[in-house]
């Protein structure tokens, strides 16, 4: 069994256990191979601690650490169990000499298979480290807010974009449900026709209004997708939205002013003809008769 190990790490996986620790101390002050007999689980292994020397090309994945150049960036930790070689011995009637060297032969071949093989696993994982510092930047220099939320709904990550847009830190909402923003505007049936279009294609977009932190209204273009386990359970939830307040205040402007009267603010002969063919139309339907009143004000213009 060979895995690469440090005392800074990205993945809880790669979190030294105690004699990994003790074996990173040793080769750090060396900065040679280190290895002893051990017990793993109560049963015995051959450990070895290779020493992995932070390198000029390493600092593409590995600066956040803050290791410089020629210092111990981690190590290669290769553990051999014995407990099939001590049953080997017990069957065989081979001397303790002859025994003991095809032993020291056999982990030395072995180690230097696996240490070919920690070598192409390494470069495999700098990769994925390198793909994930990669969406990590991108996922918060994002223009626009995104926010991802657990199977039960609960918010577990935003990026900057969505606490300028929102106001609320990541602080304000993890841990809650994204009902928290709601403005009121919408009713029941528009947010189960969202779930409904979630859970059924996995997707959902469209004009959402929702709170600020500091209580004023704001519109945003919503896009949330579904991501599912490979069991069809679902996974997490990623909205990612813009803020379109602005336009929205706009084209309410541009509407108000082809609608309404500027000077009384009531509807104009424009919106009137409109509400008008839709009544005409609505009688014409339903058969139900429709009257009109027309009040003539004389002088109006001259108020």
């Amino acid at each position: 069994l060979a895995r690469i190990t440090g005392m800074k790490y990205l993945n809880p996986g790669n979190a030294p256990d105690a004699w990994e620790q003790k074996a990173l101390g040793i080769v750090a002050q060396s900065f040679e191979d280190y290895g002893e007999v051990t017990e793993i689980d109560g049963k015995p292994y051959l450990r070895m601690m290779q020493p992995m020397v932070m390198e000029q090309g390493c600092l593409t994945c590995h600066a956040w650490t803050g290791i410089k150049v020629g210092e111990l960036r981690g190590g290669t930790d290769i553990s051999i169990p014995l407990e099939p070689y001590q049953l080997l011995l017990n069957k065989t009637q081979w001397s303790l000499t002859a025994s003991h060297t095809a032993f020291l032969l056999l982990g030395l071949a072995f180690i230097a298979h696996i240490s070919s093989r920690s070598t192409r696993f390494a470069t495999a994982q700098n990769e994925y480290l390198e793909r994930l510092s990669l969406y990590e930047k991108i996922f918060e220099s994002s223009s626009e807010g995104m926010m991802i939320t657990n199977e039960h709904n609960e918010i577990i990550s935003v990026n900057a974009a969505f606490s300028s847009i929102t106001g609320y830190s990541y602080a304000d909402v993890t841990g809650k449900n994204p009902r928290l923003f709601s403005s009121g505007r919408h009713d029941r049936a528009f947010y189960q026709t969202m779930w409904h279009e979630l859970l059924t294609n996995g997707h959902w977009q469209g004009e959402v209004w929702d709170k600020h932190k500091d209580g004023e209204l704001h519109a945003k273009y919503l896009t949330i997708n579904t991501l599912r386990n490979p069991d069809g359970s679902i996974h997490r939830y990623v909205a990612l939205f813009s803020d379109i307040t602005e336009r929205k205040q706009s084209e309410e402007l541009i509407w108000k002013q082809a609608n309404f009267d500027t000077l009384t603010e009531l509807p104009n002969r424009r919106m009137f003809l409109d509400r008008l063919a839709m009544d005409v139309e609505m009688s014409r339907l339903s058969g139900l008769p429709m009257a009109l009143l027309l009040i003539d004000l004389d002088q109006f213009k001259e108020v």
